[in-house]
């Protein structure tokens, strides 16, 4: 594990001691270019029940989770 990501892994850990949150998703910007079907790979490999796609142009979210994060 990288020395950047192990620091913050800490500092979560600290936080959720001390109370302050009991969760918390440690997430990695990626840049390249999109190939079609890596989500559908992604989703599919990590059995997640809610997934998500999001295309903003610009940018790009992919989201597989076990866990439902949103309800409208």
């Amino acid at each position: 594990m990288p020395p950047e990501h192990r620091d913050l892994v800490d500092r979560v850990r600290g936080r959720i001691a001390a109370a302050e949150t009991y969760q918390t998703n440690l997430t990695a910007r990626m840049r390249g270019i999109f190939a079609g079907g890596l989500h559908r790979d992604l989703a599919t490999a990590r059995c997640g029940a809610h997934n998500a796609y999001l295309d903003l142009g610009r940018f790009a979210i992919a989201s597989a989770i076990p866990e439902l994060f949103f309800e409208a």
